[in-house]
């Protein structure tokens, strides 16, 4: 058996009766030994919209440039087929909403028939898996890296972030016409399947740029200047969209700590996203869900002493002041109800335990980026706490199947587990010459085991 199930004791005697190595081991899976405790919120459904999720584990957007061309295709369809689980969510990758708001090659896009068909072979494959799948909303501004030589790089300001192209200040037809471009967008994404759309405000991307005072700072016109007119166009495009397809299919991301592409400048980032939440809270009070991405992420940059808290507590309708600090995060939120219907989905670097520690707390939806990458099959791992595959960053923007298709899946000889926490470890670890007896529940009731263990003290 392997000793590392139970790390700090060391077995000096294993008798089992008519049962194999595995069979013990699965007995123990979803156990609160193992820290993912079944009971958990994040096991429990969730309204998105008009759709009833299983669980509160999700895939979140990850830009992967399989997409040659800009148009989805068979990787596409086993890569997220792989991925989909029953009453799972995913949201794709970000997917250019118009030709002009591009300029990524091998970035997906749906502006284009072809592009739509395409999709829809893919919403099928997840459908069929009973999975629910979301279409991220993406406009690059600034962030284009100009691969596409005839995508202009444009943004709220002629400000651009370190290393990027002093970008072109859009005027504010140009501003319009986007707005339209994400009307568009939202219906080829109906058109193609999908069961929502994300509205992708961001990371530094072109809603995010005009946002953020760091990138929008020589605006004139009604879109810049005052935090009002910089949330603009966020709150105009959140309007064509929700007209378009309905607010239960419709959700918005933000990352208000977020350093990555020159952003995270805020004077007090709570202050902008309070505004900006409370306004999309009144305005579009049945939108599916709101993602952010946590202060505490590793990957775009953050600052792990706060806490999302203050955000949700908008969201979820509590006038009761919480704490913004990470150390004092301790208000158990309520589940979403007719009044206050929107969810919080939440990324930033989260590690399985997160799934029922945090989850439990928050009611949140957990999204997980990379490590989805590296686990099709991530949903079983953290349910039955299995060992998880590591990712390889090489792979991440390549363009053949390796590293997209090929991570390999958990399965019954899988004999690796995640290990407990020290916590855990001290209440399951049997001092010295202890016996411990364990009748198996209903099918293997009349079975025995009886495992002696040493004390690690």
């Amino acid at each position: 058996m392997n000793r590392r199930c139970i790390k700090g004791g060391t077995f000096s005697s294993l008798i089992i009766n008519q049962m194999s190595e595995n069979t013990v081991v699965n007995s123990l899976r979803g156990s609160k030994e193992y820290g993912n405790d079944p009971e958990s919120r994040i096991w429990k459904p969730i309204k998105i919209g008009d759709k009833t999720l299983k669980h509160r584990i999700a895939m979140a957007p990850l830009t992967r440039f399989r997409a040659i061309g800009g148009v989805p295709n068979d990787l596409h369809v086993e890569y997220y087929s792989q991925r989909a689980t029953d009453g799972g969510l995913i949201i794709t990758e970000g997917t250019i909403i118009a030709y002009e708001a591009g300029g990524a090659v091998n970035a997906p896009g749906i502006y284009s028939e072809e592009q739509i068909a395409a999709w829809r072979k893919v919403t099928d494959a997840v459908h069929a898996k009973g999975g629910i799948i979301y279409c991220q909303l993406w406009q690059l501004g600034r962030a284009n890296p100009g691969q596409d030589p005839n995508v202009k790089v444009v943004s709220a300001s002629t400000t651009p972030f370190e290393g990027g192209e002093v970008p072109e200040e859009m005027t504010t037809e140009d501003v319009q016409r986007y707005v339209q471009h994400f009307k568009h967008a939202a219906e080829n994404a109906m058109k193609a399947g999908f069961d929502g759309v994300e509205v992708h405000a961001a990371h530094g991307y072109l809603l995010d740029q005009f946002i953020q005072a760091a990138s929008n700072n020589t605006r004139t016109d009604q879109y810049g200047g005052s935090l009002e007119n910089r949330a603009r166009f966020v709150f105009e495009a959140l309007d064509v969209v929700t007209q378009a397809v309905g607010q239960k299919r419709t959700s918005v991301r933000f990352s208000p700590f977020s350093q990555f592409q020159g952003q995270g400048k805020e004077a007090d980032p709570f202050e902008t996203y309070s505004y900006i939440l409370r306004e999309v809270v009144a305005r579009f009070p049945k939108l599916s869900y709101v993602s952010i991405t946590d202060p505490r992420d590793d990957a775009l940059g953050g600052a792990a002493e706060y806490t999302s808290d203050p955000f949700r507590a908008i969201i979820r309708g509590i006038t009761t002041p919480v704490s913004k600090y990470a150390k004092d995060a301790t208000t158990v939120f309520p589940e979403p109800d007719e009044n206050h219907p929107t969810v919080v989905l939440v990324a930033g670097g989260y590690k399985p335990s997160d799934a029922t520690e945090s989850g439990s707390r928050t009611g949140d939806i957990m999204a997980y980026g990379r490590t989805f990458i590296a686990n099709p099959d991530l949903v079983k791992r953290i349910r039955e706490g299995l060992e998880l595959n590591a990712y390889d960053r090489n792979t991440f923007y390549t363009q053949d199947k390796v590293g997209y298709t090929t991570y390999p899946f958990a399965d019954e000889n899988t004999k690796v587990f995640r290990l407990p926490t020290p916590e855990v470890e001290n209440a399951i670890v049997v001092k010295e010459t202890a016996v411990v007896e364990k009748v198996v529940e209903e099918k293997l009731k009349t079975i025995k085991i009886t495992i002696r263990v040493k004390s690690s003290q």
